[in-house]
């Protein structure tokens, strides 16, 4: 007896990374990949003749947003499971990307059985979220949600508590040092502080790392 297979469409722009989506996930004996999408609003014009189960979408495409293709689609096709995979990993494009109604969010170095896992999560109504995401969702919950500080602020004091130069922080963010060093002086401000062991340590009492 036959029976019906999930339909998936993917939406990413890099053609070998969507090539091999597609055949991981069509070798799974319940999911089928039905469309692959270079940008985001090829998808939308064909969601309501496709009408896909699932939808694997890239935040970083040509055109509109993974975010905001997402926002779209759940406003189209509101009972579709769409999960991200990118990446991308920092608290803001995280969240961004939840709120507009994505229910799973996975890096791409994620092995393939846990790409299968992961739809498979979201289609029983889970979360799935690669480790280092949930790690991160986690510890933005414990930290004070009443910060002065914005995101990059509070990244950059993260990583001078970890021990890191200007240079550095500005290699690894991909930022000017001087833009590290304004973030810097916007911290002290901000903190009230003189120093950056000021910094720090005013910041880890008022549990804004």
């Amino acid at each position: 007896m036959s029976f019906k297979k999930t339909k998936v469409i993917l939406v990413e722009d890099h053609v070998d990374t969507c090539d091999h989506y597609r055949r991981v996930i069509n070798r799974s004996p319940t999911l089928h990949v039905v469309r692959t999408y270079t940008h985001g609003e090829s998808a939308l014009k064909e969601l309501d003749d496709v009408r896909p189960d699932v939808i694997l979408m890239d935040l970083s495409l040509p055109g509109i947003s993974g975010i905001t293709c997402t926002r779209l689609i759940r406003q189209q096709l509101p009972q579709a499971v769409v999960v991200i995979i990118t990446v991308h990993h920092q608290p803001e494009q995280v969240f961004q990307a939840l709120e507009a109604g994505a229910v799973g969010y996975i890096v791409k170095t994620t092995d393939d059985q846990q790409i299968i896992r992961a739809i498979s999560e979201a289609l029983q109504g889970g979360a799935p979220l690669s480790g280092p995401i949930a790690r991160m969702i986690v510890t933005s919950f414990r930290k004070n949600q009443d910060t002065p500080l914005t995101d990059r602020e509070a990244e950059v004091l993260q990583k001078l508590a970890e021990g890191k130069t200007a240079p550095r922080i500005a290699e690894e963010l991909h930022i000017h040092k001087e833009t590290v060093r304004t973030h810097v002086r916007h911290i002290y401000d901000k903190l009230h502080a003189r120093s950056k062991a000021e910094a720090i340590q005013k910041a880890r009492h008022e549990r804004l790392l």
